[in-house]
């Protein structure tokens, strides 16, 4: 009885280290590609909305120049005085 017992807990406990080795691995397996692809779409978009920032920001800083600019021009032209 007692040999009984020393054999099937010994499967037991193989089959159950077995089991959970295959389960950590596959667990860890798809975490690991889970949060790669994760980090990868995070950092994808932030480096994305970075540039598109900067290049909204470039749009608008040109836009109010070319304003500014032709503003200054009307303006320095109407005021002009023709003594000639």
């Amino acid at each position: 009885m007692v040999a009984f017992f020393r054999v099937a807990f010994f499967f037991a406990a193989f089959f159950l280290v077995a089991f959970f080795r295959v389960a950590f691995f596959f667990a860890a397996f798809f975490l690991v590609a889970f949060f790669r692809v994760a980090f990868f779409f995070v950092a994808f978009f932030l480096v994305a909305f970075f540039f598109a920032t900067r290049l909204v920001a470039f749009f608008f800083d040109a836009a109010r120049f070319f304003v500014a600019f032709f503003f200054a021009a009307i303006l320095s032209s109407s005021a002009r005085v023709d003594v000639g």
